[in-house]
């Protein structure tokens, strides 16, 4: 959840965190709910991505 929010605040959609992480955003929603675990190089994309200062990334 903690991380949803940092997404909504810096603006992302889940649409474009999937694409940089080729996944589905589906996929991203149940993440950021709990419905399921992300794996750790995953994850560590997913951080990077929402903590960058503008919102994007190169990933």
């Amino acid at each position: 959840m903690e991380w949803k929010l940092k997404r909504i605040k810096k603006a992302i959609k889940q649409k474009e965190i999937a694409k940089q992480l080729n996944v589905s955003a589906a996929l991203i929603s149940y993440y950021e709910n709990n419905k399921s675990s992300m794996c750790n190089h995953l994850i560590d994309q997913y951080q990077n991505i929402i903590n960058m200062d503008q919102g994007k990334s190169n990933i």
